[in-house]
């Protein structure tokens, strides 16, 4: 279900869970790509809404989200906590689609979260999930 939290005076349009969202223990926060909107992961959050809270996240100007899409990987993390803080989620999974970063130095930040994320051989979560980091 289409849900909009206020975030600075704007609409961010996430998906959510249709009935029990914030009931579950675990939430997992879906982030598209540049360009991109929470409808590429449809597939993921449909098959898992009934074991975790789901936020699948339209960032600003993206998707039926207002406000101007951010230009920079800070500008997206600061909005991002923002949103995640307006939908009262605490300790979520982030679940990232591959997007061309410039800076080796994120990649690797990213690769070693995910290199993490087997590590603890969390049982939770698909690992079909852990292939679209």
């Amino acid at each position: 279900m289409l849900k909009y939290f206020n975030v600075n005076d704007k609409k961010i349009a996430c998906w959510v869970n249709p009935v029990d969202f914030g009931a579950h223990a675990q939430s997992l926060v879906f982030i598209h790509g540049s360009g991109g909107t929470s409808d590429v992961w449809t597939m993921q959050y449909s098959k898992m809404h009934t074991r975790f809270n789901i936020l699948a996240v339209n960032l600003p100007g993206h998707g039926k989200s207002e406000g101007a899409a951010e230009q920079s990987i800070d500008g997206c993390v600061a909005r991002l906590r923002e949103i995640i803080g307006a939908a009262g989620l605490s300790r979520p999974l982030l679940v990232l689609s591959l997007i061309h970063i410039s800076e080796p130095t994120r990649l690797l930040s990213i690769s070693y979260a995910v290199f993490c994320l087997k590590k603890k051989n969390i049982k939770k979560i698909p690992t079909h999930t852990l292939q679209h980091l």
